[in-house]
């Protein structure tokens, strides 16, 4: 992860709140591979849970100089599928800035930018 993020890395570490989504692919088990399962993406209900996927991930970022502690991390919305057949596993992370101040619907656009992002 952190090689590929690389080009998109800031120069500098982040210094400000910041909102981070996380789309995490994992390998789709062989029982999920039938003709009759879904071809595309199915949801992931097991075990590795969604929170430790998220401190994995934002730790790795921290280490690799995205900004100087995780704790900027002021809005965080994280998903976790099987991938797709013939897919791979793996993450896609949007990281934005966030103002100092912020309303409700200015709080809905961003949802729904990382939305189309993801």
């Amino acid at each position: 992860m952190v090689l590929a993020g690389a080009e998109c890395r800031p120069a500098s570490p982040i210094a400000c709140p910041v909102a981070v989504a996380l789309w995490i692919e994992l390998p789709r088990p062989k029982r999920l591979t039938r003709r009759t399962d879904p071809v595309w993406r199915v949801t992931h209900g097991a075990k590795p849970d969604v929170d430790n996927l998220a401190k994995a991930i934002l730790d790795a970022m921290t280490n690799d100089g995205w900004w100087a502690d995780d704790s900027l991390v002021s809005l965080l919305i994280v998903g976790k599928w099987y991938h797709a057949i013939g897919g791979h596993a793996g993450a896609t992370i949007c990281v934005e800035e966030l103002p100092q101040t912020m309303s409700r619907d200015a709080f809905a656009e961003t949802l729904a930018r990382f939305g189309s992002a993801l």
